[in-house]
């Protein structure tokens, strides 16, 4: 009987679960579907590039979609079989809420297994990824908007004039380009052609040069000026979008670990990546905390399955949510360390869940409940009198 109940409740949770999953992921997905589908029509880029973002950008919603998922399943499944007597049936023949408690912890296991691999290794390397499309998609943009005998200042700390542009764009004709340099002094190209360059794997966006003439003001006064045959020259974005220097949440665990441990040597602050390190272990084992709180609300007597379930994965996330930004905010500022803000939520929230637990175990009843299901309740008589008027 044990084996039947366990593969009862878990079939129970996974469709749950992958209903959730497959919601929260495409109403995220949704979003993002009008900035796709402008990227592909409007700057020629390919179905290739839509299915690149779709799967850089999922690792960024699966690591919070996931555990959210699991706290929605526990609770769909539970309420569902509390309202429909399910649960007394199971007392009543001997089976303890310990003994239900072994499949929902069963699955959590395997939630927070995959979780941890997404967020490891999917995770920085959607993000590294997603950087190189921004990179693609920005310098794309940039080149296309040159316009022929117009100025275009888009460029750090440069200015550039096109005189005529070929229809392949190719190459550009009758190059103008002044430069401002870090010592005052300023920098004056003109060039027969050039032509844009990009590097994705270095990140970079060259001006190739070809037959011209470089002049220069120097700041404390003079002039020099030298010819060329090629000339290049390694262009920045006034929006700092090419930046090369990888954030946290573009770094695998052991480049996080190397990371800190450079920056300490060079006394450089490392709250930041230390958030990120510990983030990667205590947002996974958060499906635990959502497992143990989830199941002694979903087993409470209710009047309305699908209004409870719903209210009390919307509350118990926000506070969870609410307590990790309390938390790292208390990180930032330095207040306490980063391991222990990190698992601060957790701790907090899992604690609370551990004695949810203990009072259903001993069948007392948990009030929350009871003010969730008929703030729900009261909610939809509200809103079916507006929809009927």
């Amino acid at each position: 009987m044990p084996r039947v109940l366990t593969r009862y409740i878990l079939k129970e949770l996974a469709v749950n679960f992958t209903l959730s999953i497959l919601v929260l992921t495409l109403t995220f997905l949704l979003g993002r579907a009008m900035t796709i589908t402008r990227l592909v029509l409007e700057y020629g880029f390919g179905v290739g590039f839509a299915l690149s973002f779709v799967a850089y950008i999922l690792p960024s919603f699966l690591i919070y979609t996931m555990p959210a998922s699991l706290l929605v399943a526990v609770l769909a499944t539970f309420t569902r079989m509390s309202f429909d007597n399910e649960i007394v049936a199971m007392k009543s023949s001997g089976i303890s809420l310990l003994r239900i408690a072994r499949a929902v912890f069963l699955f959590a296991f395997v939630i927070y297994a995959v979780t941890l691999v997404v967020h490891l290794y999917l995770y920085p390397w959607g993000n590294s990824n997603l950087k190189r499309l921004a990179y693609e998609l920005t310098t794309r943009k940039t080149t296309q908007a040159l316009k022929e005998k117009k100025f275009y200042n888009h460029f750090q700390d440069m200015v550039l004039y096109v005189d005529h542009i070929p229809a392949g764009r190719s190459k550009l004709m009758g190059i103008f380009l002044m430069e401002r340099e870090g010592d005052g002094s300023h920098l004056v190209v003109v060039a027969r052609e050039g032509r844009f360059l990009h590097l994705e794997e270095e990140m970079k966006l060259l001006f190739e040069l070809k037959g011209g003439a470089i002049h220069r003001t120097l700041a404390e006064g003079g002039y020099n000026m030298a010819n060329f045959s090629t000339y290049t020259i390694e262009l920045e974005l006034k929006e700092g979008l090419l930046k090369k220097a990888r954030r946290g949440k573009e770094l695998f665990p052991g480049e996080l670990l190397k990371t800190i441990r450079e920056k300490r040597l060079r006394g450089e602050p490392t709250v930041k990546f230390e958030i990120e390190f510990h983030r990667m272990f205590s947002l996974p084992a958060s499906v635990f905390v959502f497992a143990i709180i989830g199941l002694p609300l979903g087993i409470q007597r209710v009047r309305s399955a699908r209004f409870t379930g719903f209210g009390i994965s919307i509350g118990v996330l926000m506070v969870y949510y609410l307590l990790v930004k309390v938390f790292e905010a208390g990180a930032l500022t330095g207040a306490i360390p980063a391991l222990v803000a990190l698992w601060g939520a957790n701790t907090v929230l899992g604690g609370l869940g551990v004695w949810i637990f203990l009072r259903a175990v001993k069948e007392r009843p948990i009030g929350v409940v009871t003010v969730i299901e008929g703030a729900m309740l009261n909610l939809w008589e509200r809103i079916s009198k507006l929809t009927r008027i």
